[in-house]
């Protein structure tokens, strides 16, 4: 079997009826893997796997040509600097105009009152917002889902906080993340991104229903899961 990497793009968003991804407060999938027909796919223990999950918010009527203040519904996991342990706000969350098209990076915030504030855009205007948030609050999973002739079975590999996931940068020793063990996936199995939280979880901007990206500017998001991949005999 070749090593490979499953990337944030690898996944596709699940959907419930009128939510884009999860459903807000209760245990859903927000973006899964399925293995192609033909292939095994085995979740790899010995190597790291790097996971950053956004919240998705939209703000309307903002005057982005200054430096502008808006509140976040849910609250930001902070990020600090493993050597310094200064907050680097720029890892925590991004936000990009409407009419602009242009980003700008968190400049600052406060965990009491959950207040963003982003640095001014060049050329801004008064324009509505779309801003991804490293969110701290609920829990995460990576389950994987094989299908049945009833119904699905569905197993957990690895479950953490989000806080303490989006929290860290995951590049020293005491930070990097591993799936306990090695999990075989077949064909029509699923890898899947489930999550108990009030945000709305995007981790691709092309998933915002009107946005109309074509490419996902979110830089804050890391799907980054090591596997090996074979054929199915």
């Amino acid at each position: 079997m070749e090593e490979k990497i499953l990337l944030t793009e690898d996944f596709e968003r699940h959907g419930y009826g009128s939510y884009v991804t999860n459903l807000p407060n209760i245990w859903s999938v927000a973006y899964y893997f399925e293995v192609p027909n033909g292939l095994i796919y085995k979740t790899d223990s010995s190597r790291p796997l790097k996971l950053k999950i956004t919240a998705y918010e939209k703000f309307t009527s903002v005057d982005t040509s200054v430096d502008f203040t808006v509140t976040a519904s849910n609250n930001v996991a902070i990020v600090r600097n493993p050597k310094s342990n200064q907050i680097e706000y720029e890892w925590m969350a991004i936000a990009r105009g409407r009419t602009s098209g242009k980003i700008t990076y968190l400049a600052s915030y406060d965990p009491s009152t959950r207040q963003m504030t982003f640095g001014a855009i060049p050329g801004g205007t008064t324009e509505d917002i779309d801003v991804f948030y490293l969110i701290a609050d609920g829990m995460m999973r990576l389950q994987i889902t094989a299908p049945a002739r009833a119904q699905s079975i569905t197993q957990t590999i690895f479950e953490a906080s989000l806080e303490a996931v989006n929290s860290t940068r995951q590049n020293t020793i005491n930070q990097l993340l591993k799936i306990p063990a090695d999990f075989e996936l077949r064909a029509g199995w699923k890898l899947e991104i489930a999550v108990n939280t009030p945000a709305t979880i995007i981790l691709d901007a092309r998933d915002i229903s009107d946005g109309n990206f074509t490419t996902s500017w979110n830089e804050l998001a890391i799907v980054s899961i090591p596997v090996y991949v074979g054929k199915e005999v």
